[in-house]
């Protein structure tokens, strides 16, 4: 995917501000004021959830995305995107579980020849008097300084590592403008994963948590709600036990294993959610690129097996969702 079109006037000074935005790009909004008081300071090459080489592209259009396998599931309720990064040299597998407290971000295959280091936002927002990592202030002046803290927070947002990874925050002050317009200076509290040039296979996990209090962020942090079964090239997944809620994306035909003797198995590529809650086993399944495709799956446990094949659309219903019972 990629912007498809440019609502603004394009400035070499600037770069191109929307080359990065439909590129895995979350929105992560509380108050809505996240983002409206850190504009016209913002980086616009460090966009929230994007996995891109840091450089300024200056130009006004771009390669487009060749990942085809980039869309997403939903029971109504719950749901889950992935979007295979392949662009500017670079590639990777990135998933995002959505659940009803938290979203959780998986990176996984994150490789590049670029030049420039990769790095992956977990999110760029106005600064506030709160940020703050593992509990500690990060003071204004701040640029890029590793952490090995666990959680974070800012505004009223927070950020929760449970894999760790080459974390680093910035509460830095930058200078911006609009059009024809004198420039403003913003203090921007930015979060990511910095993979470093030429990453081969590199990876990330975080977890964030809108209108949480620090508190929870902090006792979410010593003890995570959701669980991550797996983070690698061919399958990411999580799991919510409390809903009984497994999402998973197969990047290829493969199985999960679900702890306890189960196994989920797909023989397609696919995008699934799979809900336990009150005894039945009810998947819902998608597949972004592939028309027409049928995906059976299968979840096994000791003594008993249960499965569907679900018959997926083409054409206006590519990419729809299809929910059914296993039996």
């Amino acid at each position: 995917m990629k912007g498809s079109e440019y609502r603004s006037t394009f400035r070499p000074e600037v770069g191109n501000e929307i080359d990065w935005n439909a590129a895995g790009a979350t929105s992560i909004q509380v108050t809505n004021r996240e983002y409206d008081d850190l504009v016209p300071a913002f980086d616009w090459f460090h966009y929230p959830g994007v996995t891109a080489p840091y450089t300024k592209v200056t130009t006004q259009s771009s390669p487009a995305n060749r990942g085809s396998f980039t869309g997403g599931v939903s029971d109504g309720r719950y749901g889950a995107s992935v979007f295979t990064l392949d662009r500017f040299s670079t590639t990777g597998r990135k998933s995002y579980f959505y659940f009803d407290d938290e979203m959780v971000a998986l990176g996984a295959g994150i490789s590049s020849t670029s030049q420039y280091a990769v790095h992956t936002t977990v999110n760029q927002g106005a600064a506030r008097s709160n940020a703050s990592v593992g509990g500690k202030a990060v003071r204004p002046g701040t640029d890029s300084a590793a952490t090995g803290a666990s959680w974070a927070y800012n505004d009223e947002i927070g950020y929760v590592f449970p894999e760790g990874g080459p974390l680093k925050v910035s509460n830095k002050e930058q200078t911006g403008s609009w059009l024809d317009r004198d420039p403003v200076k913003r203090n921007a509290f930015t979060l990511f994963f910095d993979h470093g040039t030429s990453p081969d296979g590199a990876k990330y996990a975080y977890v964030l948590l809108p209108g949480a209090t620090p508190e929870k962020v902090r006792s979410y942090a010593a003890k995570p709600v959701v669980r991550i079964l797996r983070n690698d090239e061919q399958v990411q997944a999580v799991r919510h036990p409390r809903l009984r809620l497994t999402m998973a994306t197969f990047h290829a035909a493969g199985s999960l294993d679900l702890g306890s003797g189960r196994t989920l198995r797909v023989d397609q590529p696919a995008i699934i959610m799979l809900n336990e809650d009150g005894g039945s086993a009810v998947a819902s399944v998608a597949n972004p690129d592939q028309p027409g495709l049928t995906v059976s799956v299968t979840l096994a446990a000791p003594g008993r097996a249960r499965r569907a094949s679900f018959p997926l659309g083409a054409g206006p219903n590519l990419g729809k969702t299809v929910t059914q019972p296993l039996r």
